[in-house]
């Protein structure tokens, strides 16, 4: 790791899962923290005030460190030529959809938009991924590489770029509907999975009314299992880095221990109650039975009911835990299976739980933050706030109207006061969440509006073109334009027939093929994606 080896007695580092607590160590039972503590100096010291440091004075050094580890790329011989140094990636989107459907998990993620990236980008010098180039045609948006989608009509001004971070985000984190459909309640924890293996549904999955059951965590122990697994992780943190690089935002539905630890944030047991409410239930009920105070074990005054509950916990309970992906680990040194915790060591296994389930996938978190650190400095990143970092990456979850219409122009033909202009406002308020977000990936391929201070796109709204859209424009589609962010849209003559026809094509009209079209010779690449990249499930 760029930050040292995992291990307690490392500043910024977090406790690598395969150590292991002895009832005999003598470490701090603190129950407020599950990290390690802080080295000396101003740099630890920094670290543990992040929260007291002005955001405005944080996203200001971040935006220095930034410009001054990017890389700059060459000139090319004409300004509309793209550098020779800029990575000229090549995709196959059929050939992905049709690998999901693939029975091994590793053909499923070889064969994904991911896995195919990954053989694109994973072995080039980090230093190509800092790039920070920007075409005449893109509009302002900074790219790390040129992308095209093998088989399709479409060209990579910028569109294509943002939808591809936005398709990565939605594969990584769809869940295997087949398994979701034969799923029972009793079953739903093991039954349920993300189509990729690197992923899965939180234990909070289970139940309905659990805070976060929608997130998706880290697959425990997955790291250590094949060295394959590892660079995968590490390049999805290259991922991250390159979108935030890039101003793009992306919906990335993980829990609060994923972005503590990219900015070596220390945890603490509501941290665990994001992804796993139960065993964080377990542990505050047993440390409110032996009445904490000053993180040593006091005896109750009135020895009756609470004290017998706690002994017949105690009486099932053993050294060891099943982590979200439902192996069996120990607690302690030895078979902590086979080892009964006794009263006087009931704090001390609150602590060993709850810092087991905490960094049961450190392994892969220390890869994910060794590839987001060889894009993003990150001498920087320990400034931040887990929840700060997840804003800059993710944007706000809400899309904000006012946000939106603040940074939206208007073409000559459209008055911002007109019938149509209002009707399209009214119509927008009129949606949800959901139907918000995939307007915004409708027309500008993002889910996410950016941070006010990130807004360098300007959305455009412009009347439809052609003699249908004109003398008939209840009977015609809005039409996107995802690489200028902007949307021709026909007159509608009532609010419920706009919102139907927008709705219908930000639903159904989702390829990008219609900027030129192909010719014979150059519909490649929708022949691999046949009968042999298909298995019966």
């Amino acid at each position: 790791s760029l930050w040292g080896e995992a291990s307690r007695e490392a500043g910024l580092a977090v406790l690598s899962p395969s150590s292991s607590i002895s009832r005999d160590d003598d470490f701090d039972h603190s129950l407020s923290t599950y990290s390690g503590s802080g080295g000396k100096g101003l740099g630890p010291l920094l670290c543990a005030l992040r929260g007291s440091v002005f955001s405005c004075s944080k996203k200001t050094a971040l935006k220095l460190m930034m410009a001054r580890t990017a890389t700059k790329a060459s000139r090319a011989e004409d300004d509309y030529d793209y550098p020779p140094d800029l990575p000229q990636v090549m995709l196959n989107r059929p050939k992905a959809s049709a690998g999901l459907l693939r029975r091994d998990p590793e053909t499923r993620l070889s064969l994904s938009l991911f896995g195919q990236l990954f053989d694109e980008l994973h072995f080039l010098d980090p230093s190509v991924l800092r790039l920070g180039y920007t075409h005449p045609m893109d509009d302002g948006q900074e790219r790390c590489f040129k992308l095209k989608f093998e088989g399709e009509g479409v060209d990579d001004y910028g569109g294509p770029y943002r939808e591809i971070f936005s398709q990565l985000a939605s594969e990584v984190q769809a869940l295997d509907e087949k398994m979701l459909q034969v799923e029972t309640r009793e079953t739903r924890q093991n039954a349920s999975r993300c189509i990729l293996p690197l992923l899965r549904p939180s234990p909070n999955a289970r139940f309905d009314n659990a805070k976060g059951n929608d997130k998706v965590i880290v697959q425990p122990l997955l790291a250590e299992s094949r060295h394959l697994y590892l660079e995968m992780f590490h390049f999805l943190g290259q991922v991250i880095g390159m979108a935030m690089r890039s101003k793009v935002t992306i919906k990335l539905n993980v829990p609060s221990v994923f972005w503590k630890a990219l900015v070596g944030e220390s945890l603490i047991l509501e941290d665990l109650d994001e992804f796993d409410e139960a065993t964080s239930a377990i542990v505050s009920h047993i440390q409110q039975l032996t009445s904490i105070e000053g993180g040593k074990e006091v005896k109750n005054e009135e020895e009756g009911e609470e004290e017998d509950e706690l002994s017949t916990i105690l009486s099932e309970t053993t050294w060891s835990t099943t982590v979200s992906g439902g192996s069996l680990v120990s607690l302690i040194k030895g078979n902590g299976s086979i080892s009964q915790v006794h009263k006087k060591d009931a704090l001390l296994w609150t602590k060993a739980l709850a810092w087991q389930r905490l960094h049961e996938s450190d392994t892969a978190y220390f890869a994910i933050r060794d590839g987001f650190s060889s894009v993003i400095p990150p001498t920087i990143l320990p400034l931040l706030k887990g929840n700060e970092l997840e804003e800059i990456i993710c944007g706000k979850a809400e899309i904000d109207l006012t946000l939106l219409a603040n940074n939206t122009e208007y073409d000559d033909d459209v008055l911002p006061d007109g019938d149509l202009v209002k009707r399209f406002w009214r119509v927008l308020e009129s949606f949800n969440h959901d139907d918000r977000a995939s307007f915004l990936r409708f027309v500008w391929a993002r889910s996410r509006l950016p941070n006010a201070e990130d807004f360098i796109q300007k959305f455009k709204l412009q009347t439809s073109v052609g003699e249908g859209p004109k003398s008939n424009p209840d009977m015609w589609l809005p039409k996107a334009h995802t690489c200028f962010f902007s949307l021709n849209l026909p007159n509608y003559s009532t609010d419920e027939i706009m919102s139907k026809q927008i709705k219908y094509a930000m639903y159904n009209c989702i390829e990008m093929d219609a900027d030129f079209k192909l010719a014979e010779n150059e519909m490649t690449g929708w022949d691999e994606a046949d009968e042999k990249d298909v298995d019966d499930m």
